[in-house]
C-alpha cells in the first residue's frame, strides 16, 4: 500500500499536469523545492516545453546572518 506522501505527490503531478494542458499554448514550468517533484511528473504534457529547477546557494555570511 502506497504511503499517503506518495498519493499527494501524485495527485499534486496529476492536478500540474491537468494546468498546463488547459494552457493554449507551449509551458515553461519554473519550480523550486517540493513543486520540483511534482512537476517533473507534468512534463508528459504535449505543451510543456521545458523545466527550469530553481535551489538556493547561501553564502557563509549570509548563513551566520540567518542563525542569527
Amino acid at each position: 500500500m502506497p504511503s499517503k506522501c506518495v498519493d499527494v505527490l501524485a495527485d499534486d503531478a496529476e492536478r500540474t499536469c491537468k494546468i498546463t494542458e488547459e494552457h493554449k499554448g507551449p509551458v515553461l514550468l519554473v519550480v523550486h523545492s517540493y513543486g520540483g517533484a511534482a512537476t517533473t511528473e507534468a512534463r508528459r504534457s504535449a505543451n510543456v516545453v521545458g523545466l527550469v529547477y530553481v535551489s538556493v546557494l547561501i553564502d557563509e555570511v549570509t548563513a551566520e546572518a540567518v542563525k542569527g
